[in-house]
C-alpha cells in the first residue's frame, strides 16, 4: 500500500493506492474490507479526533450478511429450506464462538465470512502471539457450540411440544461441530492437533499429521464419504514437505498442551454423548 498527503485548503488530502496482487477471492474481499474500514476509522480521527468505528462495524456486518445470503440460498438449493435454515443458524453459533474467543484474548471482533458449499470462517483482526491464542480461539467455536444441541436435548427430554424440530436442530449442530472436529486441517481439530504436536514432537510433527491425514482418508474410502476422503488428502498433501509450524508463536507449555488435549477429548465426549441421545429420541417422536 502507498499513502500520500497533500496539502489541501483546510487540511491535509490523504491518497491511498492499495496493490492488490494475485490473491484468492475471500483474501481480496477481506482486504478490501480492512482497506476500506482502516480509511474511514483514519477519517474519523482526522475530522472529530475519535476513529469512526461504526462505519467499520457496518462493513463487517455487510460483508458478513452479502456473503451469508449467497451461502444460504447455495444450502437451500441443495438441501432445502429447512437444513439451509439449520445449518445456516449453527454456522452463524460456532463462527460467533471462534469471534468470542477473539475478543477474551484481547483482540477486536474478527470478521465472519459465508463461504458457499462449504461455511463459513472467522478471521481475527491480529495476528495470534501464542499457540495458547490460536488453539483456544479454534477449540471455542466447537466448544461454545455445544449450547445449541445442550439446549435442544433439555427441551426434547422435557416432553415439551415440537420435539421433533429440537432433534432435528441437535442432531445438524452435533454433526457439523464433529465434523469441525476432525484432526485435518484447515478444520477447527486439525489446528488445535497441529499445534499440540508441533510441541511435543517439533520438526516431526508432519509426520503424525501424514499419518492422521491418511487414516482419515482411508475411513472416508472405506465408508464412501467424498469430504473425508478430499480433507484426508489434503492434510498428506500439505505435510508432504518440511514446514515450520506456527511460526513465531509462543510453543505451548506442558500444562497447556495437556489442557488442550482434555478439552478436545471433553467437547468430543460432549457431542458424542448429544448425539447418541437425539439418535434414541427420533423414534420416540
Amino acid at each position: 500500500m502507498k499513502a500520500i498527503f497533500a496539502p489541501k485548503a483546510g487540511g491535509t488530502e490523504l491518497d491511498l493506492t492499495y496493490y492488490w496482487g494475485p490473491r484468492a477471492l475471500l483474501a481480496q474481499l477481506l482486504a478490501r474490507a480492512d482497506l476500506w474500514s482502516s480509511a474511514f476509522r483514519i477519517k474519523g480521527v482526522a475530522e472529530t479526533g475519535k476513529p469512526d468505528y461504526r462505519t467499520d462495524a457496518l462493513i463487517t456486518a455487510g460483508v458478513a450478511i452479502a456473503t451469508g445470503v449467497v451461502t444460504f440460498a447455495t444450502f437451500a438449493y441443495a438441501f432445502g429450506t429447512v437444513v439451509a435454515v439449520l445449518l445456516g443458524a449453527a454456522l452463524v453459533i460456532h463462527e460467533f464462538g471462534h469471534l468470542l474467543a477473539y475478543r477474551l484474548i484481547g483482540q477486536p471482533w474478527g470478521r465472519l465470512v459465508f463461504l458457499p458449499f462449504l461455511g463459513a470462517v472467522a478471521v481475527p483482526r491480529i495476528g495470534f502471539t501464542g499457540q495458547a491464542q490460536l488453539v483456544f480461539a479454534a477449540l471455542m467455536g466447537p466448544g461454545f457450540s455445544v449450547a445449541v444441541p445442550l439446549f435442544a436435548a433439555i427441551y426434547v427430554h422435557a416432553g415439551l411440544p415440537e420435539a421433533e424440530i429440537a432433534i432435528a436442530t441437535g442432531l445438524v449442530a452435533c454433526a457439523l461441530n464433529l465434523f469441525n472436529l476432525l484432526p485435518v486441517e484447515p478444520l477447527d481439530g486439525g489446528i488445535a492437533l497441529r499445534s499440540v504436536l508441533a510441541r511435543i514432537a517439533g520438526k516431526y510433527a508432519r509426520f503424525g499429521l501424514i499419518a492422521i491425514g491418511v487414516t482419515i482418508a482411508v475411513i472416508g474410502w472405506q465408508i464412501e464419504q467424498v469430504l473425508l476422503l478430499i480433507f484426508g488428502f489434503v492434510a498428506v498433501v500439505a505435510n508432504l514437505k518440511p514446514r515450520i509450524i506456527d511460526p513465531g508463536l509462543e510453543p505451548l507449555s506442558r500444562l497447556q498442551v495437556s489442557i488442550s488435549a482434555f478439552a478436545f477429548m471433553a467437547i468430543v465426549g460432549a457431542y458424542s454423548v448429544l448425539i447418541r441421545f437425539f439418535i434414541q429420541n427420533i423414534t420416540s417422536v
